[in-house]
């Protein structure tokens, strides 16, 4: 077994045991029905999208972008990139891929979002080439997922930067991204703002 293997398949155990321990977890609850009962469905129930997955599956598509970052005085920088925004693991999440630019240089980026039927909350990840750190999300919004605010952020070798995201669609055929870092009284210290335009 060549090495490449042998990671995915460590990885695909360590989901899979991952996912039977929340199971036998979940069943072994007071009230969750155990053999016979109801707590095998009320896991299939909570794995099921919701209406909130489906609004967020309304974004799939191709997109022109258009960034603004804003910091302290200077006036705004501005770039272009395209996007393509696609659905992942049966509607359950969707996925945001670009190219653009950050400051001039090139750049890609991965965004993950999606609902988390059991806290009730939306959730992000996102990561880009210029580095190697994933920043993480989650907040509360709309229940038709027009608009949501998360935080979150991504750990640094001195702690952690905190940020802010604002999500909000501005019609049928586009959507904001608004980035915030935060200072330590959660004021906006510089922002990244992105408007998403679907392609004819």
């Amino acid at each position: 077994m060549n090495a490449r293997r042998l990671v995915l398949t460590v990885a695909a155990c360590a989901a899979g045991f991952a996912a039977a321990t929340s199971l036998g977890a979940r069943l072994a609850q007071p009230g969750a029905g155990g053999a016979g009962g109801g707590g095998q469905a009320n896991v299939r129930d909570q794995s099921k999208p919701v209406k909130q997955h489906a609004e967020l599956l309304k974004l799939v598509g191709e997109y022109t972008t258009l960034s603004k970052l804003a910091v302290g005085d200077m006036d705004p920088l501005e770039s272009t990139g395209t996007a393509r925004v696609t659905s992942m693991l049966d509607g359950r999440f969707v996925a945001i891929e670009e190219t653009g630019e950050t400051m001039g240089l090139p750049t890609r980026s991965f965004k993950l979002l999606g609902f988390n039927s059991e806290s009730k909350k939306y959730e992000s990840v996102w990561t880009y080439t210029r580095s190697t750190a994933m920043m993480t999300f989650a907040g509360t919004g709309d229940d038709d997922a027009r608009s949501f605010t998360l935080q979150g952020g991504y750990d640094e070798a001195d702690g952690r930067s905190l940020y802010r995201v604002t999500f909000k669609r501005t019609g049928e055929a586009a959507f904001v991204l608004k980035m915030e870092a935060l200072a330590s009284d959660n004021s906006a210290v510089a922002t990244l703002e992105t408007t998403y335009t679907r392609k004819n």
